[in-house]
């Protein structure tokens, strides 16, 4: 049954979606059936992520790069956004300050996090990255995203430090965002893949997910 749905395409609604195997990616203990919600969540996340990033590797840039009305604005945008939420909240999990550097022609410094993703900055020149660019950056998030999250029980607290406050949240509050706020942001990517005429579209939901790991 895994082996037949690995290699097929499978209707699910109204659309069509891959699901050729895309689970070797993931570290092993990733890959085995869990009943844990936080590991099915930070397991859904990255392989979601990882196999939307994928769907734009044979696309030429400019549909990469095409601006939609939605979201973040393209492909690139909204993909490298939702890495950037990612790198934040591993930030703020890990204890680690928001960096700042000057930025030429600016009045103000820009904020970077310490994967070098500069917050709010997607159509910045510099901050410009090819599929294959964001999947090395989702690998190495995801990775510390992933020990960070099992390193300490979810009802310790984190704090948040913006400019001028300081937010107090709870370990669990913030893996529960950080891993379901992508899934908003992957929904726009579908629809837009959808329109440069990606077919099928990649699997992406957390169905999908039990589909490819969890199926006897």
């Amino acid at each position: 049954m895994l082996e037949a749905v690995r290699c097929g395409v499978v209707r699910t609604g109204h659309r069509s979606i891959a699901t050729e195997d895309r689970v070797s990616f993931l570290p092993q203990e990733m890959q085995m059936p869990t009943s844990q919600p936080l590991e099915i969540l930070l397991a859904t996340n990255r392989w979601a992520t990882h196999n939307l990033i994928e769907a734009c590797r044979d696309l030429p840039v400019e549909k990469f790069h095409q601006e939609f009305p939605l979201g973040p604005g393209s492909l690139h945008h909204t993909l490298l956004h939702i890495l950037e939420s990612m790198q934040h909240w591993t930030d703020v999990l890990a204890g680690r300050e928001m960096q700042f550097e000057d930025d030429p022609g600016q009045p103000h410094p820009r904020m970077v996090g310490s994967f070098g993703i500069v917050y709010f900055g997607s159509a910045l020149p510099d901050q410009q990255r090819t599929p294959q660019q964001l999947l090395e950056l989702l690998s190495r998030i995801a990775d510390e995203l992933e020990s960070l999250a099992l390193s300490g029980p979810v009802d310790e607290t984190v704090t948040w430090k913006t400019f001028e406050q300081s937010f107090v949240f709870s370990r669990g509050g913030v893996l529960t965002h950080v891993t379901t706020h992508g899934m908003h942001h992957r929904a726009q990517c579908l629809n837009m893949l959808r329109h440069v005429g990606v077919d099928p579209l990649p699997s992406s939901s957390v169905h999908d997910w039990m589909m490819a790991v969890d199926c006897p």
